[in-house]
């Protein structure tokens, strides 16, 4: 009996994780995550929603969006947040990585025409 409550405890645990999904779910916009964010009560809970949703754009390879909202956090929300500091080197680093990707693709393609 305790190992079918057991079982049944970790199904339904599972179920919930799956159904909800994992992690912060990413606006559509930056403009409406900062619309989100006034309607939050606290500046430190501003502050991770923002930095959240900055990091789901970055994953989305939404650099601009992404940028958008660590600059918003800065300016409205909290001026000496590590953080968002941190957050915009990140996004910086990370686009620019981006960017050396495409250009090798895009070098990779043009040899491969030329060879045929």
């Amino acid at each position: 009996m305790k190992k079918f409550v057991t079982i049944m405890m970790v199904f339904c645990l599972s179920a919930g994780i799956a159904l909800t999904g994992c992690g912060t779910r990413k606006a559509a916009t930056s403009k409406d995550a900062i619309k989100i964010s006034q309607t939050i009560e606290g500046k430190d809970k501003q502050e991770e929603y923002l930095l959240d949703q900055a990091q789901a754009f970055v994953d989305a390879e939404d650099f601009k969006g992404g940028l958008n909202l660590t600059r918003y956090t800065l300016t409205a929300v909290n001026r000496d947040s590590k953080g968002a500091r941190e957050m915009i080197r990140k996004i910086h680093n990370t686009r620019n990585e981006y960017i050396k990707q495409e250009r090798g693709q895009k070098k990779q393609e043009t040899k491969k025409g030329i060879q045929k």
